[in-house]
């Protein structure tokens, strides 16, 4: 393994590097990634860590998941109503109130406030603000937080951290808060991977969701930006779009900062419980192996990021017989670098030559809507990883 970066927190030597994985190519994102600790921050993240390059992925991949339906499904109803619950304290004092949400998305959880509180005022800063502002009316968009010379009661942070390179971008942070003002962080629990499994082999490691938080994280960094933590925060889960739940841990900030959060951690170690979710993984992955090894021909569905997960080294498709990957982009696939590794085809092609072979579907969502598509060609023996 390659030397991972200092620790993104406290620029502290990181410690035991827990996992190497390597990826397809893909514009911008590194190929392979270690993942490291930092036990003085209970803090895990991997590396390489180009600000840079991700940038250039980013603003590439900018609008490109932004359809024009920006209606709220009932699990992220519930989702941002959880967020609310959280927030009820701040929102119910006099106001208005001035409120920020950073990386907004398709501002789900802004345009839910302001149905409940509408006499507060409600700002949106995301790369993709021209096609989300269309159906938000009432909420004043920028495409940078760092634009805006307005002072904020709240700011949100949700979900945005753990893909954020470069933690100094937010140093700048408590200038945009009014005095009392709040930030409102929330992350994936990475003290909670292992009791939250998923479909996905070792779906939590990929190459943007390159931060892995505890509380004792989020206080350690907020007290570099100079924010103080007054108490508020803790776990909860909320439904994902596949309808499993899914583990986060939210804390409130506030100004001004002051005696700096001691670095040791006071929680559960990270490493003991991201070493259990390694070693459950491990089983899983071996049991599926052991399955595939008596399968012979096997056809898998999807060549993104999982694939390349499962195929690593003890990697639940790492000993399999694969014969074809269905893939949308099969053409160019085959043209490609992997075409000398892989045969790519259709799906239609694929079940014509090979309806009796045990197909792997190893898509991150709709997996379940691909099994249908598949037993509705006829075939029988499917395996969802």
């Amino acid at each position: 393994m390659s030397t991972p970066a200092h620790c993104p927190i406290c620029s502290g030597p990181s410690g035991r590097r827990l996992l190497c994985l390597e990826f397809s190519e893909k514009q911008h994102l590194p190929q392979r990634i270690d993942l490291a600790l930092c036990a003085v921050c209970n803090f895990a993240f991997s590396s390489p860590r180009d600000a840079r390059a991700y940038e250039r992925y980013y603003s590439s991949n900018t609008n490109d998941t932004l359809g024009a339906d920006l209606s709220l499904s009932k699990s992220e109803e519930r989702r941002y109503s959880g967020q609310i619950d959280a927030l009820r304290s701040l929102l119910e004092q006099d106001g208005p109130l001035r409120i920020l949400d950073i990386g907004c998305g398709q501002a789900g959880l802004l345009r839910m406030l302001k149905q409940r509180y509408p006499n507060n005022r409600y700002y949106a800063a995301d790369p993709n603000f021209e096609a989300t502002q269309k159906s938000s009316r009432g909420i004043e968009f920028s495409c940078s937080w760092k634009n805006l010379d307005q002072k904020f009661d709240l700011i949100i942070l949700s979900h945005v951290l753990e893909h954020v390179v470069d933690f100094a971008e937010f140093c700048p942070l408590p200038d945009l808060l009014r005095d009392g003002g709040h930030v409102y962080i929330e992350v994936p629990d990475a003290l909670s991977y292992q009791a939250y499994p998923r479909q996905e082999y070792l779906y939590y490691f990929d190459r943007l969701h390159i931060n892995h938080f505890t509380l004792d994280a989020l206080r350690a960094l907020i007290t570099r930006w100079g924010l103080r933590w007054g108490g508020s925060g803790g776990r909860r889960e909320f439904e994902y779009k596949d309808g499993s739940p899914y583990p986060a841990i939210h804390l409130l900030a506030t100004t001004p900062g002051g005696a700096a959060v001691e670095q040791t951690p006071r929680g559960d170690p990270l490493v003991d419980s991201l070493l259990t979710y390694l070693t459950n993984e491990s089983r899983r992955s071996q049991s599926i192996r052991s399955l595939l090894r008596q399968a012979g021909p096997v056809v898998v569905y999807g060549f993104g990021d999982n694939f390349f997960r499962s195929v690593g080294p003890q990697g639940p498709l790492s000993e399999a017989d694969i014969t074809v990957v269905i893939d949308r982009r099969h053409a160019l696939l085959s043209q490609s670098l992997y075409g000398s590794r892989y045969r790519f085809m259709d799906i239609d092609t694929c079940c014509a030559a090979y309806p009796n072979a045990t197909y792997v579907v190893t898509v991150s969502w709709g997996g379940a809507q691909v099994r249908s598509e598949l037993q509705r060609r006829g075939i029988r023996n499917i395996e969802l990883i």
